[in-house]
């Protein structure tokens, strides 16, 4: 089934909506690892996930373990379809939003396996 752009931001809303009457927060700075782990019992682990930047997050709605080669070493990844996995570069300040939209974009893809 596709989703119209309206059918997405209905049920961003609804997210939010959840989210912020679970919380009890009155403004919309919203934790979105939290929201996540919350709202959907999702993890966020983090790990190398390549040697040049250009793999950033990982999501399986079906468990497979993956192997990720960084730093000439092998590494097993195990995705449970309830974890979600975050390029540990990402942990540095400088980005916050890329981990965050990064973070995002993953649970995006769980969320959006639902319907």
């Amino acid at each position: 089934m596709a989703l119209t752009n309206c059918d997405i931001d209905d049920v961003a809303q609804k997210i939010v909506n959840r989210y912020l009457k679970l919380s009890g927060y009155q403004n919309m700075n919203i934790d979105i690892s939290e929201l996540l782990a919350v709202l959907f019992n999702l993890k966020i682990v983090y790990h190398t996930l390549s040697n040049d930047g250009s793999i950033l997050g990982l999501f399986s709605p079906v468990p497979m373990t993956i192997t990720v080669n960084s730093k000439n070493e092998s590494t097993l990844v195990e995705l449970d379809g309830k974890t979600i996995v975050i390029d540990e570069s990402l942990l540095k300040d400088s980005f916050i939003g890329r981990k965050n939209f990064t973070i995002a974009h993953e649970g995006a893809h769980y969320i959006f396996s639902l319907y």
